[in-house]
């Protein structure tokens, strides 16, 4: 899982993205049961440091259980 944000200063969010394209591309001659699941978050409201309040610290604790 990878993910980024929308809001930050440092990292701006397509590279992140073109990360992901990059690994999935190495991924493309692979039978569909051998590759492996690359997944991308983008937080639409997050920055590089994470100025949040407890309850979406938690929320975001969470996605990446689901996940």
């Amino acid at each position: 899982m990878v993910t980024s944000a929308m809001n930050d200063d440092r990292v701006p969010y397509w590279l992140p993205l073109k990360w992901v394209a990059r690994l999935r591309d190495q991924f493309s001659g692979q039978e569909e049961a051998d590759k492996p699941l690359i997944v991308c978050h983008v937080d639409y409201y997050g920055g590089h440091l994470e100025t949040e309040g407890m309850h979406q610290r938690i929320e975001k604790v969470g996605f990446k259980f689901i996940v």
